[in-house]
């Protein structure tokens, strides 16, 4: 999952592959991460966001939620602001203007 989580899929298919159940693939998951799968996958591709975001400032919003992983920009924006307590947009402006005023 953390290698490609836009390519996992869904715990349901995971589990199938796995010959697991739901439960006991939950249960497993979270005593070993420390979190549930679908926390666990969210902080991902939230970092992923902010990677691309920082790479990529130009990118549409739209175009780093679908690279990031998730279904859509307004997915990535309420997932981004519970995350990092800004929306995509404010927080890549503050970057913006942070490299402007440097050295």
């Amino acid at each position: 999952m953390e290698a490609n989580p836009v390519g996992f899929g869904s715990v349901r298919s995971f589990c199938v592959r796995a010959g697991v159940s739901r439960s006991h693939f939950y249960r497993s998951f979270s005593a070993e991460v420390g979190t549930p799968p679908g926390e666990f996958r969210s902080r991902l591709v939230v970092d992923r966001a902010v990677q691309l975001l920082a790479e990529e400032p130009r990118l549409p919003l739209e175009v780093v939620a679908m690279r990031a992983g998730f279904a859509n920009a307004p997915a990535m924006i309420k997932a981004f602001r519970r995350r990092m307590g800004v929306t995509p947009g404010r927080w890549r402006d503050g970057r913006t203007s942070e490299s402007e005023d440097g050295p």
